[in-house]
């Protein structure tokens, strides 16, 4: 089983998508490989995105492997519950369920205001969710510790985000 990872950008004079495979091994070792960027600019719509996707997979020999998990940042096209590419892509492979990508991901001010506003109800001692950083382990600690110690607080923002379902963001809120 693998995970997809892609994304899109403009290079010089021309839309490419980079596409990213992850994979575990018998040994559960997990190993990351890029594929490739290909070019877009004849169309980036959710579409041509899923349908060039599709044709990579089967050029890969890889279309009949479960795929488990897609990921991409969380433009409408690619992130879209009714037509986006994660949606496309998993009418093909319905295990496949969408995550945001944690490189996307930002530090959005209404949700740091919320989780602020709720440490303060609830009187729990104000910690902050910082960005991760691959190289010091120090950051991931501070954030498992930030996580533990509001637990509730983050819970109850989730559910609220749910309960409103006018975000985009409810999909990785569910998860």
């Amino acid at each position: 089983m693998y995970a997809l990872i892609c994304d899109e950008g403009r290079s010089y004079k021309q839309e490419q998508m980079s596409v990213c495979v992850r994979f575990v091994d018998d040994n559960l070792n997990i190993f990351e490989r890029f594929i490739g960027f290909f070019d877009v600019s004849g169309g980036q719509g959710a579409e041509q995105l899923s349908n060039l996707i599709i044709f990579l997979l089967k050029e890969l020999n890889i279309h009949e492997v479960p795929m488990v998990a897609q990921s991409y940042d969380g433009a409408n096209v690619m992130s879209g519950t009714v037509s986006g590419v994660q949606t496309r892509i998993r009418a093909k492979y319905p295990e496949a369920i969408y995550i945001h990508c944690l490189a996307h991901k930002l530090n959005l001010p209404s949700r740091n205001k919320q989780l602020t506003d709720l440490q303060i109800k609830m009187n729990i001692t104000q910690l902050t969710i910082t960005r991760l950083c691959e190289t010091r382990w120090a950051y991931r600690y501070k954030n498992c510790i930030a996580v533990k110690n509001n637990f509730t607080a983050i819970i109850q923002i989730l559910e609220k985000e749910i309960e409103e379902d006018a975000s985009r963001d409810v999909p990785q809120a569910i998860g």
